[in-house]
């Protein structure tokens, strides 16, 4: 829950509630930011590969 439903009248909207709701938030969005950096560098590595493998054999296809 990042922030309280107005229907949930046991949550107050409260300084504390706002900052972990607020803190949540952030971690949710680095742990998605981290995952994001960590695909876009093995997407990386696979071109940095394929170009390695396309120039030892260049003369080569995959649809033969």
């Amino acid at each position: 829950m990042l922030v309280p439903k107005a229907s949930d009248l046991d949550v107050r909207w409260n300084k504390g509630t706002i900052l972990k709701a607020s803190v949540d938030y952030i971690r949710r969005m680095q742990k998605d930011l981290q995952k994001s950096r960590e695909l876009e560098n093995h997407s990386r590595r696979l071109e940095m590969t394929n170009k390695q493998l396309w120039l030892h054999h260049p003369h080569s296809t995959i649809w033969t």
